[in-house]
């Protein structure tokens, strides 16, 4: 036994909407490996995020905010429709997204610089928005 170790494993389950194509940011390559406690469900529209808001338990959702391909704030109001709890996380690449984004009820934001993400800290918003500190058995 090491000291300090924790008994518990965290698990969370992030919802990740995001384009496809070219010019898509490729969030769940770049979250995929950053944290053995993330599984990441990744989906390329609202409709296919409905269904596995449906049919999986989700600790926080991440979406990329980029219109025309993915409105982040459509899928913001349909994930609050069937879960108003549930801790949301809008990629955007410009302040005046940001600002926006956060005025509809958006738990935070992240930036996109060039289409990439600071891993790290994203994952770290992701533990602290799912409230990793309670273990799920």
């Amino acid at each position: 036994f090491l000291a300090g170790a924790s008994l518990f494993y965290y698990q969370i389950d992030v919802l990740l909407v995001e384009p496809t194509g070219e010019d898509a940011p490729g969030l769940g390559e770049q979250l995929a490996g950053a944290n053995e406690s993330l599984t990441i469900h990744s989906v390329t529209d609202v409709g296919r995020a409905r269904a596995v808001l449906r049919d999986t338990v989700i600790d926080c959702a991440v979406c990329v905010h980029d219109p025309p391909s993915i409105d982040g704030l459509e899928v913001l109001s349909a994930i609050r429709e069937r879960t108003p709890e549930l801790p949301v996380l809008l990629a955007v690449d410009t302040e005046r997204s940001a600002r926006s984004v956060l005025d509809t009820g958006a738990t935070d934001v992240v930036s996109l610089i060039d289409g990439r993400i600071d891993r790290d800290v994203v994952t770290n918003r992701i533990e602290n928005a799912a409230g990793a500190s309670s273990p799920r058995f």
